[in-house]
């Protein structure tokens, strides 16, 4: 049996007509062991996953499947992520070969849940050939400097870091085979890396995850809500803090906090340390900027222990806030950025917990952390964008009424479009279709963004990522810079706009739309093959 690296499990038991892969649960240990080639394990239970072939109906709102006889599925290569089980034959998917299909007896079967909503296998294999030459043009890149220059010493950072970006969304998905493999590579680029101040710094957030006591007014509110039956655990590492329920387990909370510090050094690698300059700091503190709080469901207990344990108040959207799944909040103090969650059944806290950090990175990179940035196209541009960069999904966006923000789960359109195309190619083309030029997008409040909007904010966040170097990151710290006179804020962040790119008698913000609208067009992983034609 293989074992899925992060647990990826879908938010919820609806299942909307655009579902493709699906998780088959067996009736007990014995029936499952029939099929134990076929199994990996997700939240320790070995589950047959894949696309449903025969006998399974995803319907909305709910999966059907034959009380009797076989169902199949197509199933993936764990060792093989470039392989499709199927081909397409006109709009029909045929088998490639008897091995891509797996046979199930109905009567072995109790459930069929949904693993990723809005993926299939054709698209995970498009996206993992983008991933690999993408690596390779980064290679390239880097070996055309001198060997051990600092040119090549920081391309080859980046390097790693997009190595080991490959192996988490491997692991996430449902290659661990694959992503196992992957290991040697990674240790043998690692080796030639000679600055020893970046891996102690990459080390460092790691080493520094502990448990601490469970503080004691936090004791006193549990006592005082629930007569001490919620018992709450507390770790931290060098940039986060979790504070969770027991029925979370102290393990996967610490693989949390080790996965955000992944996020967190990967982020430095991509995006600070081939700038760093006099006008180019580093942004991101050597101490706790986030905070996660995993607590009950009811919403009466949400409700009394953000205002008696934390002290904070909901405002005027208090009811839709309490019964959302979590919402966001800014404090005076480090760590300035909480994210308020339920711990709900079956919830994606590797997906909630990537979505979140990206928001935070945004907002410390930025902003340095200011209270004042009011951009939510970029937090949720770089929230998707580290989603599918680690996990290959996002199954969290936010909603916001006014403000706070509110989490929900995410509910993409236009189902029958997505069972075709890969959802990297979803949002490309939403972006691309409907998406508003970005001086108009970044004047949007949270709670007028819809769903071409989010698309537009990822993809015009990856464009930057992936193509306009040092002048993208500084277009976007000035943006943020002006975004704080609301009144001027275009005409400063216009002005601040043309100096970066040296601009004169043309219409900057047009400019680099029609950039990002080529490398949407052309350039962008999307997980398209016929783009590549």
């Amino acid at each position: 049996m293989r074992m899925l690296f992060i647990l990826a499990v879908a938010i919820g038991l609806a299942c909307p007509a655009s579902a493709q892969i699906v998780t088959v649960h067996f009736k007990d240990a014995k029936a499952a062991a029939k099929y134990r080639k076929l199994t990996v394990e997700v939240a320790g239970e070995a589950v047959l996953v894949g696309e449903p072939k025969y006998g399974v109906s995803l319907g909305e709102g709910k999966i059907t499947w034959l009380s009797s006889g076989t169902l199949q599925f197509y199933v993936a290569d764990p060792q093989d992520p470039s392989r499709v089980p199927y081909k397409f034959e006109g709009d029909q998917r045929v088998p490639a070969s008897p091995k891509g299909v797996a046979e199930v007896s109905a009567t072995h079967v109790a459930k069929v849940g949904v693993l990723m909503r809005d993926e299939n296998l054709y698209g995970l294999a498009q996206d993992y050939r983008g991933r690999l030459a993408r690596i390779d043009e980064l290679t390239r890149e880097r070996d055309a400097h001198p060997k051990a220059s600092r040119e090549w010493f920081l391309l080859h950072h980046r390097l790693v870091s997009r190595y080991e970006s490959l192996q988490t969304w491997l692991a996430s998905t449902l290659y661990p085979d694959a992503a196992k493999k992957l290991q040697k590579e990674i240790d043998r680029q690692s080796k030639t890396v000679a600055a020893e101040a970046l891996e102690l710094r990459a080390s460092k957030g790691k080493e520094a995850i502990r448990v601490l006591p469970t503080p004691p007014e936090l004791i006193e509110a549990s006592q005082a809500i629930s007569g001490g039956k919620h018992v709450f655990g507390v770790q931290e590492s060098e940039h986060l803090r979790i504070v969770h329920l027991d029925t979370l387990p102290a393990e996967r909370v610490s693989a949390l906090l080790e996965f955000g510090e992944d996020i967190i050094e990967g982020f430095r690698r991509e995006f600070v340390d081939p700038y760093v300059g006099p006008d180019y700091e580093d942004h991101i503190p050597d101490r706790l900027f986030a905070e996660w709080w995993f607590g009950p469901a009811d919403n009466s207990d949400h409700d009394r222990y953000y205002t008696q344990y934390y002290g904070l108040a909901w405002g005027d959207r208090k009811k839709e806030l309490v019964e959302s799944d979590g919402t966001g909040a800014r404090r005076p103090m480090p760590p300035e950025n909480l994210h308020y969650c339920k711990l709900i059944e079956d919830v994606d806290v590797e997906g909630w917990f990537a979505h979140q950090l990206g928001h935070d990175l945004a907002q410390v990179h930025f902003d340095k952390n200011r209270a004042g940035m009011q951009l939510p196209w970029l937090k949720e541009g770089v929230g998707y964008y580290l989603s599918l960069e680690y996990l290959g999904r996002n199954n969290v966006t936010c909603k916001g009424f006014e403000k706070p923000a509110k989490y929900v789960h995410q509910k993409m359109q236009e189902g029958e479009r997505l069972a075709r195309l890969g959802l990297r190619d979803f949002y490309n083309s939403l972006a691309l279709e409907e998406g508003r030029p970005i001086d108009m997008l970044a004047i949007r409040d949270l709670y007028e963004m819809d769903d071409a909007d989010l698309a537009k904010s990822w993809s015009f966040f990856d464009f930057v990522a992936h193509r306009e170097g040092k002048p993208g990151q500084l277009f976007l710290r000035a943006m943020c810079q002006a975004a704080r006179e609301r009144a001027s804020f275009v005409k400063d962040w216009r002005e601040k706009a043309e100096e970066i790119y040296e601009v004169d008698g043309q219409d900057v913000f047009k400019l680099i739309d029609e950039r990002w609208r080529k490398f949407a067009e052309t350039g962008q992983e999307t997980g398209d093959a016929r783009r590549s034609r």
